[in-house]
């Protein structure tokens, strides 16, 4: 297996986006090889980048080579089971040449015998990074892989340090076992395979009699003689997902054939079927024409266009609900509990295929969403604050930064995404410059407080990361917006926002100096979760459930 580590070569010096763009590489590296005769898989971190690879295939080679267009084809999640089978089975059995997918393919299926494989950035972790390119050269034949470069730190780092990929171990995971919305699942799939007994119930977690008497509530298990006993018709294993907690789905349905187009997970729904929206599906577009959460169905219309679209909006810690752990953090503190978070879209932008400059923005009326999540957060002192608006420069901009920055570095200490966290700068009841990075799942996964045990190693790898940046005042490699991966919007999209780098380095040089001593006890201990907290959770459980 042959690696190849290729960055697009800079278009424009000055420009943050100063790389040409990884779609346009991969697109054409992938129709030069089916050109060739050459089986090929692209993975993509977005499922409209996925989709939008595949079109510009398909266009290249319905010019170049007709007869080969048909033997390409995109794969992501969403799609229908049975759609996804047959183009499976095209794989397996040859009759295709080159799939444009998410990770969707990444493991799991046997796709036959592919040469060459092209991973349009850094997948963020060895695992996925070697599942990927594993998929290429099977049956001990010789393969090729294409590692594109994306403008994160982390893709520049790996283009410039071949040793992070080959001299290193797969990453440690990270798992919240006390999660109750994860054990929930795994105590309904152990019922079903043996009757539980009460004195293993401890072996999931402090929350699993309250996941236990909420699914007895529901008719999913019944205690029976001091053991618990799978009691519902359904498998549980086929509604335990492995990646997402977001159970519920929004079907897509064809308003024209009533044909039903896929699914999406009901927390992406809004700012991906909001009305107007382009859903890209098998190289068709379509057009969102109402999106019905009570319903959860989004009803589209199959359009030609030659642009999709981009949404707009925001999610911010709204609120601090628990302050579970505390320490001080070099002239600073570091806190980790429990926020609640507010998302909305707003408007959306119509982006012309190939290009990347918006060229209308839309307003959309979409709901608040609310979740409650894990987050772990940096208060900086006044007085550095006060120092920096003293020097000229944007405390508030500097302080986005630092999340950027910490966001963009995360992936290198733990098995993780960049998009697995947000973060936003203040809320409703901490001091307005505290900088909370969270977590994208309902209840946390553990990430955070991972991350704020570590944040005297992390921080310092940020700084470091921002320092060494040869950039003049901030870009997407050090303080800029992560790229949106394994999302459905293009990944090279919305990157628009860059935080000024002068006031992170300066608060982060005031925060924590050269590093050291950074490392201190908790001055507050975990808390156990108090009857207000277990009330929530029980409600949540059961919305869940339900």
């Amino acid at each position: 297996r042959r690696y190849v580590l290729w960055n697009p070569p800079r278009i424009r010096a000055r420009d943050w986006r100063g790389r040409r763009s990884a779609n346009v590489e991969a697109h054409e590296l992938m129709a030069e090889l089916v050109k060739r005769g050459t089986p090929t898989i692209t993975f993509s971190k977005a499922k409209m980048t996925a989709e939008m690879i595949h079109r510009y295939v398909t266009e290249t080679l319905e010019r170049d080579a007709p007869g080969l267009a048909s033997r390409v084809t995109p794969y992501r999640g969403g799609y229908l089971p049975g759609e996804r089978r047959e183009i499976e089975r095209r794989l397996f059995e040859g009759e295709l040449l080159g799939v444009s997918c998410t990770r969707a393919l990444e493991l799991g299926i046997d796709v036959g015998g592919l040469d060459a494989a092209i991973l349009v950035g850094y997948p963020g972790t060895l695992a996925s990074f070697f599942q990927q390119s594993g998929r290429a050269g099977r049956q001990d034949r010789e393969a090729l892989v294409v590692l594109l470069g994306l403008d994160t730190a982390i893709n520049q780092y790996v283009m410039t340090h071949p040793e992070y990929l080959f001299e290193r171990t797969v990453e440690e995971a990270v798992i919240e076992a006390n999660n109750p919305f994860v054990i929930t699942g795994h105590l309904r799939c152990a019922c079903h395979e043996l009757p539980l007994a009460d004195d293993e119930t401890p072996i999931f977690g402090p929350h699993a009699e309250l996941a236990l008497s909420v699914l007895e509530g529901n008719g999913k298990v019944r205690r029976i003689e001091g053991r618990w006993y799978h009691a519902a018709p359904e498998t549980p294993q086929h509604e335990t997902p492995l990646r997402a907690l977001d159970g519920a789905n929004v079907i897509i349905q064809d308003v024209e054939s009533d044909a039903t187009l896929g699914e999406v997970a009901c927390q992406d729904a809004p700012p991906i079927l909001h009305p107007q929206a382009i859903y890209m599906h098998l190289g068709e577009t379509f057009e969102v024409q109402e999106l019905d959460m009570e319903r959860n169905v989004a009803t589209v219309k199959r359009v030609e266009v030659d642009y999709n679209t981009q949404p707009l909006g925001g999610t911010d810690v709204h609120h601090v609900d628990h302050r579970l752990r505390e320490k001080p953090l070099g002239s600073g503190t570091a806190f980790w509990g429990e926020v609640t978070t507010y998302s909305n879209t707003w408007a959306y932008e119509k982006v012309r295929f190939y290009e990347l400059d918006a060229i209308s923005v839309h307003d959309v009326t979409l709901p608040t969403t609310r979740m409650e999540t894990m987050s772990v957060w940096i208060v900086p002192p006044e007085e550095l604050m006060e120092e920096v608006r003293a020097a000229g420069l944007d405390a508030h901009s500097g302080l986005r930064g630092i999340g950027y920055g910490t966001r963009m570095i995360l992936p290198a200490f733990m098995t993780c995404d960049t998009l697995d966290f947000s973060h936003s700068v203040g809320s409703a009841n901490s001091p307005w410059n505290a900088v909370f990075i969270w977590e994208r799942f309902l209840h946390g996964l553990g990430f955070t407080e991972k991350v704020y045990e570590r944040l005297h190693e992390i921080l310092p790898a940020v700084l470091d990361n921002i320092r060494r940046c040869p950039c003049a005042d901030g870009c997407p490699c050090c303080v800029g917006k992560p790229l949106r991966q394994y999302d459905t919007w293009n990944v090279e999209r919305g990157e628009g926002h860059i935080p000024g780098k002068r006031a992170t380095l300066m608060i982060l040089d005031g925060l924590i100096g050269d590093g050291t001593g950074l490392e201190h006890p908790d001055t507050g201990a975990l808390a156990d979760p108090d009857a207000e907290s277990r009330l929530r959770l029980e409600k949540a459980l059961r919305r869940r459930l339900e």
